[in-house]
C-alpha cells in the first residue's frame, strides 16, 4: 500500500473543497443538466426540408444530445441548419460542411443522422460505422442486397443503428430482429 503523505492528502483535500467555486455545476451535472461529457454527440448530414423540420429539430430537444456539424450541399439549407443549432444552444460553435466525408473523419462526433436522397442512405451508414460512428438512417435501402451488406458491416463494427420511418419524429425501427431478418 502506497503511503500518502500529509502534505499531499491536505492539497487534494483542498482542491477538492476549491473545485466547486470554478466549475459551473452545468459542467458536472449537479444543476440537473446533463453534462458535456455525457451528451452524444451528432452530425447532421442532409438538412433539407425532411431533415430539418423532423431530423434536426427533434434532435434540438434532446437534453443528452448536442448537434455539433452540420453537412448541407445547398448554400442557404446549410446556413439555417447552422444558425438553428447556434441559436438553440447559444453558442457560435456549429461546424458547417458540404462532404460529408469531413463529418464522418471527425473524432468528436457520436453518431450521424442520414437525411440525404435514398440512393445515399446505405453507402454513407457504411462509411459511418466503418469509422465508428453510430447511425441513425431514413429508410429506405434500395435492394436487399444492400440491406444485407449495411447488417453485415453495422454488426461487424458493434455500432448502433437506427432505421427511421419517416411517419414522424423518431418513429422506427431499431435494427430490430424482424427487419433484419427480412433484410437478411
Amino acid at each position: 500500500m502506497k503511503k500518502i503523505s500529509r502534505r499531499s492528502f491536505l492539497a487534494g483535500l483542498c482542491s477538492g473543497m476549491v473545485a466547486p467555486y470554478f466549475v459551473k455545476a452545468g459542467t458536472l451535472g449537479l444543476d440537473g443538466t446533463v453534462p458535456p461529457s455525457e451528451k452524444i454527440t451528432i452530425g447532421m448530414i442532409g438538412v433539407g426540408s425532411h431533415g430539418f423540420e423532423m431530423n434536426l429539430l427533434s434532435f434540438l430537444n434532446l437534453p443528452d444530445a448536442q448537434i455539433i456539424a452540420v453537412c448541407e450541399v445547398d448554400d442557404q439549407r446549410l446556413i439555417t441548419a447552422r444558425d438553428k443549432v447556434n441559436k438553440t444552444y447559444g453558442n457560435r460553435d456549429c461546424a458547417t460542411y458540404k462532404d460529408f466525408r469531413d463529418v464522418i473523419a471527425r473524432k468528436d462526433i457520436d453518431a450521424v443522422m442520414i437525411s440525404t436522397p435514398d440512393h445515399w442512405h446505405v453507402p454513407m451508414s457504411i462509411m459511418a460505422a466503418k469509422a465508428g460512428k453510430d447511425v441513425q438512417m431514413e429508410k429506405p435501402t434500395l435492394t436487399v442486397r444492400e440491406g444485407q451488406e449495411l447488417i453485415k458491416v453495422i454488426r461487424g463494427y458493434s455500432r448502433i443503428f437506427q432505421l427511421s420511418t419517416g411517419t414522424g419524429p423518431f418513429t422506427s425501427i431499431i435494427a430490430s430482429p424482424s427487419w433484419s431478418a427480412t433484410a437478411e
